[in-house]
């Protein structure tokens, strides 16, 4: 059984990135905030659907120019966000037990859009990532990414899908942006490729790079062990993958504030305890432990803690007949 890395928000955290409450605070702040806009993001900062549920209104209503130019200037500011990160992540520090975390994986998929790893882990020499592999591999790739051409215009550091076939190199550990990343230009108009909001899997389907991204992770789930670290759970199509995994034997460990709470999606105040969720009740049974604790302390210097990753990630071997 491989290994198997996926990330959401809670990963970047630890150095930094910002969380989708913090994201909206962000917002709530960048100059020019159109009133109507502020007014909509409170809205769904109370529906808990966040930054992203307005991405998706404000999309969803630019329908004439007036409508079109409010979208663009929230588009621009999500797109500033994610610049004003990649500063502080220019400046951040993954260490050698992390690094050495990180390579232990087969692949890496994650659902964020910065460029943490990027700047602090794929962009390491093929010597340091030897190193921290123990040989395994020669470096890391985000497969199926091209720079500009002489005829196009794209600003240094971005990159825009390739067309095919795509591949992932020999002894190249993947990094898989499965919702695109803030570093991307479509082909097609130079735009950020952010699939952000609802109709995800609509959105994912208009880039053959994106979707050949999904079929390797439906590939690469089955069967393995799977380390989810900062995922909250609230993707439909995500939550399907995993579940359909689990059901052909994939295992799976938590690192989450919440720990092993975070699948229960039920609300801990109400009076009457909730049923579990379908999701719950199948993830349950696959679920062979998880962490609550903060994952760059567990890395460096909690052996108490650090023994339960441990365990989990070398499982195979004492499953082999």
């Amino acid at each position: 059984m491989a290994n198997i890395l996926l990330t959401g928000a809670g990963f970047s955290r630890n150095w930094g990135g910002w969380l989708a409450n913090e994201a909206f605070e962000y917002l709530l702040g960048v100059d020019g905030l159109h009133p109507r806009v502020r007014r909509i993001l409170w809205d769904h900062k109370e529906r808990k659907t966040g930054f992203e549920g307005v991405y998706t209104a404000l999309k969803g209503a630019a329908t004439n120019p007036t409508e079109i130019e409010v979208f663009r200037a929230f588009d621009a500011a999500v797109g500033g966000m994610f610049h004003v990160m990649r500063g502080g992540f220019e400046r951040a520090v993954i260490d050698l037990s992390m690094r050495r975390f990180l390579a232990s994986f087969a692949s890496i998929f994650t659902l964020n859009q910065d460029t943490l790893l990027e700047l602090q882990y794929v962009s390491l020499s093929g010597e340091d990532i030897r190193s921290v592999s123990n040989g395994v591999f020669f470096g890391v790739e985000t497969p199926g990414l091209r720079t500009a051409s002489d005829q196009e215009l794209m600003p240094p550091g971005f990159y825009t899908p390739s067309a095919g076939p795509y591949a992932v190199r020999e002894r190249f550990q993947p990094y898989f942006k499965l919702h695109g990343s803030s570093n991307w230009a479509a082909p097609e108009n130079g735009k950020l490729m952010l699939i952000i909001g609802g109709g995800k899997d609509i959105e994912i389907h208009k880039s053959p790079l994106l979707v050949w991204y999904f079929e390797e992770f439906e590939k690469r789930l089955r069967g393995n062990q799977v380390v989810i670290v900062g995922y909250s759970f609230n993707d439909e199509h995500i939550n399907k993958m995993l579940v359909e995994a689990a059901r052909a034997g994939t295992r799976y460990f938590i690192v989450d504030p919440q720990g092993a709470d975070v699948i229960g999606k039920r609300d801990g105040q109400a009076a009457v305890t909730q049923p579990r969720t379908a999701f719950m009740d199948t993830m349950i049974e696959s679920i062979d432990g998880a962490s609550r604790r903060d994952l760059r302390s567990t890395l460096a210097s909690d052996y108490i803690e650090r023994t339960k990753l441990d365990h989990f990630m070398t499982a195979g071997d004492r499953r082999k007949p």
